[in-house]
């Protein structure tokens, strides 16, 4: 009766011989996975025993000890270079307002004076003052026609004119947009 409850067909009953074949197959690979990392072990063992890297961990020991000596003296120049190095991104990524009061200063007749400098993120403001009105508007008119031209300024506009009784002037507040 236990014949026929089995759900292998005869033919396909396994035997012990294709068992034993696998397990020796299995038992060659483990052996030559053995073998081979034994070997590699063994080669880097032999190239770590007889390279200069122990010499070269005690320099590079004996270097960071010298360096340690002088420690505070490297971080205060790194502190110096940093610094210095981030100066030198502001200077180049700020407005050249020098360039932009020099070129204001240019167009003024010898007459008018500078009362009152202001500038901001894109424009520079100028009080100015003279007694002669023709003075004035000769700079108003050298502005302009910078501006006109858009050889040194983008936009100018007058934003204040007062006259000053007591001392007999005239007080013109322009803003200067620079290109």
């Amino acid at each position: 009766m236990n014949k026929g409850i089995n759900l292998l067909r005869p033919e396909e009953r396994l035997t012990v011989k294709p068992a034993s074949l696998r397990l020796g197959f299995l038992r060659v690979i483990a052996l030559s996975l053995l073998f081979g990392v034994s070997s590699i072990s063994i080669v880097l063992f032999l190239l770590i025993a007889l390279s200069p890297l122990p010499t070269l961990q005690n320099q590079e020991q004996s270097a960071l000890n010298a360096i340690s000596k002088f420690h505070p003296d490297i971080a205060k120049l790194f502190i110096v270079d940093d610094r210095l190095k981030s100066s030198q991104t502001i200077l180049t990524q700020r407005k050249r307002f020098d360039v932009s009061l020099n070129k204001i200063l240019e167009k003024m007749p010898g007459s008018v004076s500078v009362t009152a400098v202001s500038m901001n993120k894109d424009k520079v403001s100028v009080t100015v003052s003279s007694q002669s009105l023709a003075s004035i508007k000769s700079f108003i008119d050298n502005l302009v026609s910078a501006a006109d031209t858009k050889k040194d300024f983008s936009k100018v506009t007058l934003t204040n004119f007062l006259t000053d009784e007591t001392h007999n002037s005239y007080i013109v507040s322009i803003d200067v947009v620079s290109l």
